[in-house]
């Protein structure tokens, strides 16, 4: 279990949903309770499959009693994005990331083992080279989202510790979103392609936002969370979705494919797209 508050959890984590099943991905799934999912290959590449909503969004982060209770905000009450359910999201996106940058890496340090069976020492070099360089790239972000991890189970022992982040929220039109997002992301540029931050300079103290994009009740909502001392950062990426209003909805579309990959998408509103 990622718990990591009080105590470390040594109990075995369940499959989790990063996406709420019964809450948001059935209200963009077909009739079959199928949605559409990224499904990446080697040498990065990729392409959509449907996936059942019970397994689409599935980690395996929590243990059954802190699923239940961490995020029972928005779960088990009505949506009406005060600070408590907009934080818990946030902390599930992050957790989220992190599992799956921490399982990457390990497979890293798996596939280098037998990579280059066969091969002449020339590519066997070339191959652990390039495996350690790809190692050492997934190790920064783990460290990266660890420390923002622990920015937040920090924040969980303090009173209205909901009041480190603040958040934006687009209320979307009735019937989207058509796909639904969350992650957390470390932005180079902003949506104008303008530079808002180095990422081959500064490894260790990474601005970042989280990304919700999501549905309660049938009502759609793009929600960009960022801790408070990363306020002008964030405000630059908002300012670069909203700079034209007949882009927003481009611009939203482009962060949840170009950037998240845990993005599930309506079968329907998918395969009636113009090419």
């Amino acid at each position: 279990c990622l718990y990591d508050v009080n105590f470390k959890c040594d109990s075995a984590p369940i499959k989790s949903h990063s996406i709420s099943e019964n809450i948001s991905l059935n209200q963009i799934s077909d009739h079959k309770k199928n949605v559409y999912g990224l499904d990446f290959g080697f040498g990065g590449k990729f392409s959509l499959k449907k996936i059942p909503i019970s397994k689409a969004s599935t980690f395996s982060g929590f243990c059954n009693a802190h699923d239940t209770k961490l995020f029972e905000s928005f779960e088990r009450k009505d949506f009406n994005k005060d600070k408590k359910q907009l934080f818990d999201l946030c902390y599930r996106a992050l957790c989220l990331e992190y599992y799956h940058t921490e399982c990457i890496k390990k497979f890293l340090h798996s596939l280098k083992l037998n990579i280059d069976n066969g091969r002449d020492i020339l590519e066997q070099l070339q191959i652990q080279m390039h495996t350690n360089s790809l190692i050492s790239f997934y190790e920064r972000g783990l460290n990266n989202q660890k420390i923002i991890k622990e920015k937040l189970e920090n924040s969980f022992l303090i009173d209205r510790h909901e009041d480190t982040l603040q958040h934006f929220i687009f209320e979307l039109e009735e019937g989207y979103p058509k796909f639904l997002s969350c992650s957390c992301l470390n932005l180079e540029y902003n949506l104008n392609g303008e530079m808002i931050q180095n990422l081959d300079e500064n490894t260790k103290n990474t601005k970042n936002i989280f990304v919700n994009c999501i549905s309660f009740n049938s009502k759609g909502y793009f929600i960009i969370s960022w801790f408070n001392e990363n306020h002008e950062y964030a405000l630059n990426i908002i300012d670069s979705i909203i700079s034209d209003k007949n882009e927003i909805e481009n611009k939203i579309f482009s962060i949840c494919f170009l950037y998240i990959h845990n993005t599930y998408i309506n079968p329907t509103w998918y395969e009636n797209l113009n090419p």
